[in-house]
């Protein structure tokens, strides 16, 4: 006959059915239970299953023990609890301190993990219409089959109109922030946060499946540390409506010291730059695809010469079977010691240009590739550039360098005549040598001829900085110092301006 039963006794509640096929656990309407009491006596290894109701508290999940709810499950946050959910990380790898199945809302911070050991979410709801969803520091982790929602509900939320400066306490920040913490995260989509998607401090993360969408800032965020994401889309970055001081989103950005690899990764309608390198080590990027930025689909930018790293002064970067297509300003930037390979049938479309030449120090941007700066180099094997408004490859600086194997600069859907004023193959200036044109470059028929050196012409578009003068402009720096503190002993929430 069916029975009811538990390994402790008002911690477990699982429905019993024994037939012929074994016994069967299924969720009944399970009673609510008093959740403070029943976590104070539980030891690792229990599992507590709650029922179809709303806890509302601050909790604190013991080590090794599970907490389990099911779709109608909610753990709310009361107005003066800084954090729903505190998980005491598991000393035993097989027996992590979990959480599983529930919906949590908060306005401060939904679940929190630190110190040494191992945690994992599984099949969480997140809703912080203020503050942040997961904050882990320190512990080895898995996320899975979750989803983070913060306030920003679309293109159209009032929730961008920031002020010069907001808080934790007035819009979302963060939806998973990482420090000095080893995380697998799978199947886990975010959304809605003004700061960050995910962000990575001295960590390690592996990240398959997910989509980040609707972020102001950057949708990933890794600095000082590793990162392997596969299989992820990052959709309609948005910008701020603040008349003053807009904040953009971005992709991808990997930051100081940092090393961060994608495969089959999608990025698409940025209000700002698609995939940043800034000032980090190495990355490898198979199958990306960058689409419609409102800004450079890839920026790649090296550390000055005068600042001292520990890692080399060139980053290195690889790019294989790449797709840049409708991109501004540029499709591939590459600035200051930076190394860059490109190759494997990428191709780069669409530039769409950006920019007005009105000095010998101000050019159009609208180009296919553009590589400037002190040793700026560029490989290209196998490469397509196509029907980019102003330059396919430009070469700006005499300390840059392309190497270039079966490269084609053509059009396909754009005719070009005089009357553009634009629309050329390639072109060099500020010294920058000629000669990687000569092998290993074909151009295709119908572009403009445009005199070596020469400056490019003056364009009705709205003025951007050079590239010249891109070498004093930190991107990721611009668009996040505002957003959130990182530092060694955390993520600041409450102070941010």
């Amino acid at each position: 006959m069916p029975q009811s039963f538990g390994s402790r006794v008002g911690t477990v509640f699982v429905f019993c059915v024994c037939s012929t096929f074994g016994c069967q656990s299924s969720e009944v309407d399970l009673p609510k239970v008093d959740l403070d009491a029943v976590l104070l006596t539980a030891a690792a290894g229990d599992v507590i299953e709650l029922g179809p109701h709303s806890y509302e508290g601050s909790f604190e999940v013991p080590e090794g023990v599970t907490l389990r709810g099911g779709p109608q499950t909610r753990l709310i946050a009361k107005e003066e609890d800084m954090v729903v959910l505190n998980l005491i990380p598991a000393k035993e790898e097989d027996r992590p301190t979990k959480v599983e199945s529930v919906t949590i809302e908060s306005g401060k911070l939904a679940i929190n993990a630190e110190g040494t050991g191992y945690i994992e979410i599984l099949k969480a709801s997140i809703e912080t219409p203020t503050g942040a969803g997961i904050h882990l520091k320190g512990v080895t982790g898995k996320i899975k089959e979750s989803k983070l929602a913060g306030a920003i509900d679309g293109p159209n939320s009032d929730k961008l109109m920031l002020g010069e400066t907001f808080s934790s306490d007035s819009v979302s920040v963060i939806g998973i922030a990482m420090v000095n913490a080893d995380v697998q995260l799978e199947k886990v989509d975010i959304e809605g946060y003004v700061g960050f998607g995910a962000v990575a401090y001295q960590s390690n993360v592996v990240w398959k499946e997910g989509m980040v969408r609707w972020i102001v800032g950057a949708g990933f965020l890794n600095e000082a540390g590793t990162a392997l994401l596969e299989g992820l889309t990052f959709k309609e970055g948005l910008q701020s409506k603040d008349i003053l001081g807009k904040r953009n989103g971005f992709g991808i950005v990997s930051s100081k010291e940092a090393s961060t690899d994608t495969f089959s990764v999608t990025i698409e309608s940025m209000m700002g730059m698609g995939f940043v390198a800034y000032e980090s080590i190495s990355g490898r990027h198979l199958g990306l695809s960058v689409i419609d930025s409102s800004s450079y689909g890839i920026h790649i930018q090296g550390k000055e010469e005068d600042r001292t790293v520990k890692s080399g002064a060139i980053q290195e970067l690889s790019f294989e079977t790449v797709s840049l297509v409708g991109n501004s300003m540029a499709g591939l930037s590459i600035l200051e010691n930076s190394k860059v390979a490109l190759d494997n049938d990428s191709f780069i479309t669409d530039t769409v240009a950006y920019g007005a030449a009105v000095s010998s120090d101000d050019i159009v941007l609208g180009h296919g590739i553009q590589l400037a700066g002190k040793s700026a180099q560029l490989q290209l094997d196998t490469v397509n550039v196509l029907d980019n408004e102003i330059i396919g490859i430009l070469l700006d600086g005499s300390e840059t360098l392309l190497e270039a194997n079966d490269v084609f600069v053509g059009l396909v859907e754009k005719e070009c005549d005089s009357t553009h004023a634009h629309c050329y193959a390639v072109h060099a200036q500020n010294g920058a040598s000629t000669e990687g044109f000569s092998s290993g470059v074909a151009r295709g028929p119908g572009f403009l001829e445009l005199d070596p050196g020469a400056v490019l012409p003056k364009t009705e578009k709205e003025a951007m900085p050079s590239v010249s003068k891109l070498a004093d402009w930190s991107p990721a720096k611009e668009a996040l110092a505002k957003e959130i503190e990182i530092s060694p002993s955390g993520i600041n929430l409450k102070e941010i301006e």
